[in-house]
Parts: structure tokens; sequence; C-alpha cells
């Protein structure tokens, strides 16, 4: 009856265990640093970073996850360099925007300021299971397809947009805005960037308008139920159990 018992206490155990993965325990650790620069004005003196610190996973995914989600390789910087008399940032930051079913969706953002503020955002996705961030080809095939998908919705966003900055800003604002757009060149190294919900997939793209015209840059969200993926989304991946 004991070892009955036992082993019936570990099936609870291992069960719940099982359950408890299929989201991360996500607590958030705010240091302020303080510049060591002289004759700094008051507020260049010190920034935040606020990091998200893991738990609930095996020791590797959480291993894994953390070596991801670092700031500082994320946007290219240093501690060391932030420290001494390089005072553009302000301040680094998450929101975690999906947590369950083995999938971890996660904002990283950087902000900032030098002569105007500024900032950009990085979204990432991971599975759970192993801590290791999600690529488009790791979850998604047809990826031509895919991306004249992405691209068909691209283009109507900026024809709405090019006629809003004609109607509001005139025709030499949607000249420049026409302009810019055509420095683009989109493939699907420029969709890495994704986010997922219960509802569907939001592919994002970064324009990087210079901040003279970043006003005229058009969102670059695109959202596609999962219905309008089946195609695209690989079965036995990730994101198959939204499709089967």
């Amino acid at each position: 009856m004991k070892t009955k018992l036992l082993i019936a206490m570990i099936c609870m155990t291992v069960l719940t265990v099982c359950i408890s993965a299929q989201s991360v325990t996500v607590t958030a650790e705010e240091i302020t640093y303080q510049r060591k620069a002289e004759n700094l004005p008051d507020s260049k003196k010190e920034f935040t970073v606020r990091y998200p610190r893991f738990s609930g996973l095996s020791v590797s995914a959480m291993e894994n996850l953390t070596a991801s989600v670092d700031y500082w390789k994320i946007f290219k910087t240093t501690l060391k360099e932030n420290l001494s008399d390089y005072t553009w940032l302000e301040s680094f930051d998450y929101n975690v925007t999906y947590n369950k079913n083995f999938i971890l969706a996660i904002e990283l953002s950087m902000e900032g300021s030098g002569a105007y503020p500024d900032g950009t955002t990085k979204r990432l996705l991971f599975d759970l299971r192993s801590g290791k961030r999600i690529f488009t080809r790791d979850v998604f095939q047809d990826i031509p397809g895919l991306l004249l998908k992405i691209d068909k919705e691209q283009k109507a966003e900026i024809a709405r947009q090019l006629a809003e900055v004609k109607k509001d800003s005139g025709a030499e604002d949607a000249a420049e805005l026409r302009r810019m757009v055509k420095e683009h060149s989109y493939s699907a190294s420029k969709f890495e960037e994704f986010a997922v919900s219960d509802a569907g997939v939001v592919f994002h793209y970064d324009y990087g308008f210079p901040h003279a015209v970043a006003a005229l840059q058009p969102s670059g969200t695109y959202f596609f139920s999962w219905r309008s993926l089946r195609g695209h989304i690989k079965r036995n991946g990730l994101l198959g159990k939204f499709i089967n």
C-alpha cells in the first residue's frame, strides 16, 4: 500500500511539473546604475535596467532563455560602455505578451536620448521546453507563400499611409514616404520578429526611418489568424497545436 501511494505521489508530482512547465515564472529585477564620468547633467548620471528573471523550467532551458534575453547582446552595447561617458541610454525594459502552451513571447525595449528622445523594441519568441529562440524557419513552411501574404498586407498598409500623409501633410511628405519605402527590400530575414496569441500571429517589420521622418513611418504590424495561416504552419512544430 505504501509503495502504491508513493508511486501515485510521484506521478502527481511529475504531472504537476509538466503542466507548470507549459509556462515560465518571470519576475523583474530592477537595477539603477550610476555613471562614473564627471560633470554629467543630473538627467544623465544614471540609467535603469529592468531584468527579467526566470524560474520554473529545467536548468538548461532557463540557461538558454537567460542567455538569449540579454539586453547587452540584443542591442549590441555593453554595460561598461554605458557606465562611462556614453550617456544616451536611459532604460532597458521588457514586456511578456504570451506565456503558455510552452511558448514565451517577450518584448525587449531600449530608450534613450541625445539630441532627441528615441527608442526601439525587439520581439522574441521562445520554446519553453528548450529555452531556445524560435525563428520563422522553425515553425513556418512555404516561406515564399507566407511572404506573399505579408507583402500583400504591407503594400495595402503603405498605400493607406501614403493617402493619409498626402491628405494631412501634403504631396511633398508623401513623396518622401514613397522614397523611404523604396529603399527597403523585404525578405524572410526581415520578418524574424513575430508574436503569437490565442487568436493568431503578428509579424513586425521595423522600417527604421530616421528621426526626422519617423512620423511618416508605417506601423509595420501585420496580423494573421490561425485559420489564414493553416497552410504555412508546420504541424509538428511548436505552433502546430493551434491548427491541429
